[in-house]
């Protein structure tokens, strides 16, 4: 059975790694540099990559085909290989069929003072590699919307990358709006996932499949993924950034918004092919994102800092077919909320179901995935 693009996209958060690696490029002694010789190489070997511009002024098509995608979404085997430790380039021969084109650059977050979390959400400034994508390549159409993905990639000394993943939703949004700007909507490292179990059998089968990858992970429950339609930052919130140390204690929030500033707002994609003109127009040391923070599925969201992109963006091959987003999937759970936060009966509105909190007069209780 032929899977639809929309339905493909509804598990998008935990198949977003897909993808293809033809050649191993990085170092035998990779792991063991630090951060900013990590940065180097990566970033040397995507600027030595870019995709040429064809005479109507945009970059090469995605290779990936429907059938691609159909004959390997509900391959249990194919998935897993998605939560699999690895570097920070894709294993040999696998097609990307998620997000397979983008733009790149090298971001800051910068977290303001007075921050109460640990790791890369501590009070500091973090230099990352930033991954902005949008299926499809296209044309865009009602039937074809431009569907906004954002990955954020930090190196740190002798030890692996840790990677936090962001979205608008599964389904794009010309569908609601007409819009192809990038930067129309927020995107967020959790949206609301009460489209699983719809009538669709391709999608049930799809998230069936996911469900069966997700439960046969090394550890325990607390260890896989939650659902769908949200990715934890435990792992990010959990070691110093660049040394690499461990905190003493995690506290990490449990989800964060990026929206797009005024200045970002003023990109609007005229070309079908968002990727060229977004490398020709949006110029470096540019705020395009405000960021909030929320510390647990019953708090309200809070101003955590900004994020700024430091160099220009550049697509090319090495950015597109090689380089690693790692899956984080370690579980948020009441544990890791800060000590001012509000806390969380983890039977009303922790880990077990993240859609019920108490009902607050206030508002301050969230059950909307996609509020910033």
């Amino acid at each position: 059975m032929m899977l639809p693009f929309r339905w493909a996209l509804i598990g998008v958060h935990l198949l977003m790694l897909l993808g293809t690696l033809t050649n191993a490029i990085l170092p035998d002694n990779y792991e063991g540099l630090t951060s900013t010789e990590k940065m180097n190489i990566l970033w040397s070997n995507i600027l030595n990559d870019i995709y040429p511009i064809d005479q109507e002024g945009n970059y090469p098509p995605s290779t990936v085909t429907e059938q691609t995608v159909g004959d390997l979404l509900f391959n249990a085997t194919f998935l897993k290989e998605v939560f699999a430790e690895g570097s920070d380039e894709l294993l040999n021969g696998r097609p990307k069929i998620i997000s397979p084109t983008g733009v790149i650059g090298q971001f800051e977050l910068i977290v303001s003072p007075g921050s109460p979390y640990t790791g890369v959400f501590s009070s500091g400034s973090y230099l990352a590699l930033g991954r902005l994508s949008g299926d499809p390549d296209g044309t865009l159409t009602q039937a074809n919307p431009l569907k906004p993905f954002f990955a954020m990639k930090f190196l740190y000394n002798g030890k692996k990358s840790e990677n936090l993943f962001a979205g608008y939703n599964t389904i794009g949004q010309s569908m609601l709006d007409n819009s192809t700007s990038f930067f129309r909507h927020q995107l967020s490292t959790g949206y609301d996932s009460t489209s699983d179990g719809a009538v669709n059998p391709s999608q049930d089968r799809l998230l069936a499949t996911l469900r069966e990858v997700v439960a046969g992970l090394p550890g325990g429950p607390r260890d896989r993924p939650q659902n769908t339609g949200i990715l934890g930052l435990v792992a990010m919130a959990s070691v110093k950034w660049p040394s690499g140390e461990k905190e003493a204690r995690t506290f990490a929030p449990f989800r964060i918004v990026f929206t797009p500033t005024a200045e970002a707002k003023l990109f609007r994609q005229t070309d079908f092919n968002y990727r060229a003109q977004m490398v020709r127009e949006i110029p470096a040391n540019i705020h395009l994102f405000s960021v909030t923070a929320q510390r647990s599925p019953c708090d309200v969201f809070k101003p955590l800092g900004e994020l700024w992109l430091r160099s220009n963006l550049v697509a090319g091959h090495y950015e597109d077919q090689i380089l690693r987003f790692q899956q984080p999937f370690r579980q948020w759970d009441p544990s890791f909320i800060t000590p001012d936060g509000i806390p969380c009966d983890t039977n009303e509105c922790g880990p077990v179901d993240i859609n019920v909190c108490p009902p607050d007069p206030s508002g301050n209780y969230t059950h909307n995935y996609q509020m910033g």
